[in-house]
């Protein structure tokens, strides 16, 4: 998927910056993250189970795509990813 992202923002390996890079990361994690939701979205309609809500006041959002990605299970995978781009 982040080399899809890469190819949908019209570059390619060869002509990729750090913004470009940043944004193609950032696209597959919101694309991963949409996926799993609407998954859940269902899970939950189907069983219609209990429910219980938390507000926080705490909103970081320089930290969003970090968090995620970490929690996503994929920081080794973007890591990767991201070194390829400034090797190649």
């Amino acid at each position: 998927m982040f080399y899809r992202q890469i190819a949908l923002r019209m570059r390619s390996v060869h002509n990729m910056d750090n913004f470009a890079a940043y944004q193609a990361a950032a696209y597959t994690v919101r694309d991963t993250l949409i996926e799993r939701w609407n998954k859940t979205a269902d899970t939950f309609s189907a069983k219609d189970p209990k429910r219980v809500y938390y507000m926080s006041l705490e909103f970081l959002v320089g930290r969003s795509l970090d968090n995620a990605v970490l929690n996503l299970g994929l920081r080794d995978k973007y890591k990767g990813n991201c070194n390829d781009l400034h090797a190649g």
